[in-house]
């Protein structure tokens, strides 16, 4: 298995002989003579493996492993796997070796077959580790980062150096939403991933924030950087959109910038609504640019200026074109609010309970990841004045305003239709209840009001 391994060793016979066994088979090898020229060194690579040992002088491998994990958190890079190296027979070492977190313990001298079968099985299963953990860590849609990971990423830069917080928004992309359906707004949000690091340098932090919102951490204050960024965003989202859905294209699709610069001891949550006020300056002042708070911004701008400004900014920012899907707390309060509505004026709705089972045995609950991308067609399938929530760990219950009797046998065929084209349907059963709600039925019926009003 190829791999490149880092030999950090202060007896160069040593670091030979490892040398010449791991080239033999196939492994890039990189010698190094003390701890500290490995901190160096890791400050600008990234090494598969390290073979450490534990009796040098100056700083013994115990210690230079304990750096070497702070060195890496502070980089926000993943851990290395470590292997240990010594002479010495005990048996003390190799448990310390162990409880201090290395992947393995080898003494020397070395047997050729063994030593290489154990690195090739670290590396193995380093790998696996890697693409499990970037699998975790990145949105599914645009394989950036997702806001948990670049929440962490940004924090760790923090420590380490000043910049900028850049809060990225895309201008009027629900009427892309809305023209060209979801899959046209999955392209752009695709598209815009791709400019986004097409445009960072290597020490920049990227990431998805969620829905057509992003986020930036880039070293430095210079505010021609962000200046330059928000043209390029702004013209690269254009031209992709011309290119997937033609030059007549008339969606007024850009990108908003929101900017704070970054200083030592700030906390991330402070920037965040300060990044998030600049961008939403910019929204109200023309969008398709970008704002950089300061405190003077903050004094001078007391708010909108009247009810159309707000509303503007309410209905572009992360609009979306699904249902609304809330936790049990938000619905039961837009529930009770729709029972009141329905009571006032005489309208109506529908409950729809979707339960999600195995095929074979409709008693078991599906799996999570099959629960899961049940919900995401639901949310997908409906209307936007419908709100749903999941109830139970295979169960979604849906709150349908103004829907009629003829209407409901249509939706929720179309729903389990969507279902069953999906790859993940397979080995899966959705069943279904529905129950209307409206003004003659609870009329009479004192429950209602007690539990409602």
């Amino acid at each position: 298995m190829a791999g490149w391994i880092v030999v950090v060793d202060d007896d160069v016979i040593n670091i030979k002989t490892a040398g010449n066994i791991l080239s033999n088979n196939n492994m890039r090898v990189t010698g190094i003579r003390s701890g500290a020229a490995l901190l160096d060194f890791i400050k600008d690579n990234d090494p598969d493996l390290i073979l450490l040992d534990i009796m040098m002088p100056d700083m013994d491998g115990y210690e230079t492993f304990k750096r070497l994990r702070a060195l890496e958190k502070e980089l926000g890079r993943y851990e290395t796997p470590v292997v240990f190296l010594t002479a010495d027979s005990d048996i003390e070492s190799e448990i310390k070796s162990l409880d201090v977190g290395a992947s393995d313990f080898i003494r020397k001298p070395f047997i050729p077959e063994a030593f290489v079968k154990r690195i090739e099985n670290i590396l193995s299963n380093s790998e696996r580790i890697k693409d499990l953990n970037a699998e975790a860590k990145a949105d599914s849609l645009t394989r950036l980062m997702n806001r948990a990971t670049v929440d962490k990423m940004i924090e760790n830069a923090m420590r380490s150096r000043t910049g900028t917080l850049m809060m990225i928004d895309l201008d009027s992309f629900k009427l892309i939403n809305d023209i060209y359906g979801h899959d046209g707004g999955d392209k752009i949000l695709v598209a815009f991933s791709s400019i986004l690091k097409s445009n960072m340098r290597s020490d920049d932090i990227v990431g998805r924030a969620g829905g057509d919102e992003f986020l930036a951490f880039i070293t430095g204050h210079n505010e021609k950087s962000i200046s330059g960024l928000t043209e390029r965003f702004n013209a690269g989202i254009l031209q992709k959109a011309k290119e997937f859905f033609g030059d007549d294209m008339k969606v007024p699709l850009g990108v908003s910038v929101g900017a704070v610069y970054s200083q030592a001891g700030d906390e991330l949550s402070e920037l965040y609504k300060m990044a998030d006020e600049a961008l939403y300056d910019v929204k109200l002042n023309g969008k398709h640019s970008y704002r950089i708070y300061s405190d003077m911004q903050k004094d001078e701008k007391d708010g909108p200026d009247d009810i159309e400004d707000i509303s503007r900014v309410l209905e572009e920012r992360n609009a979306g074109n699904y249902a609304l899907w809330l936790g049990q707390d938000a619905f039961s309060n837009i529930y009770r609010f729709i029972i009141r509505y329905i009571q006032s004026y005489h309208s109506v709705a529908y409950r729809l309970l979707f339960t999600v089972v195995s095929a074979a045995d409709e008693s078991k609950p599906a799996d999570p990841d099959s629960v899961s991308a049940f919900g995401e067609v639901l949310n997908k399938s409906l209307r936007k004045s419908d709100i749903m929530m999941q109830s139970g760990r295979n169960q979604f219950f849906l709150l349908l305003p103004e829907l009629s009797d003829k209407y409901i046998d249509d939706v929720t065929e179309r729903i389990i239709s969507t279902w069953e084209r999906s790859s993940d349907s397979q080995g899966i059963k959705v069943l279904h209840e529905a129950a209307v709600i409206s003004y003659e039925d609870m009329t009479g019926d004192d429950s209602w009001r007690r539990d409602n009003d």
